[in-house]
């Protein structure tokens, strides 16, 4: 099923200044550093992956 209006976009290609985040940054004020830390840890999950994979299937 395809949705034409949706994009998929990467933590860094999201625009924290849009206004969508406007009463989340309000409502909780460490929200920019909370978005901060889930896409480090997002990048650090892909390498601990990639660290699993590499070893399975090249050691």
């Amino acid at each position: 099923m395809e949705y034409p209006n949706l994009l998929h976009l990467g933590f860094r290609e999201i625009d924290l200044s849009d206004h969508f985040f406007d009463s989340l940054k309000e409502d909780y004020e460490d929200f920019e550093n909370w978005y901060e830390r889930k896409h480090i840890m997002k990048m650090l999950m892909f390498n601990m992956i990639m660290i699993i994979i590499c070893m399975v299937f090249f050691i």
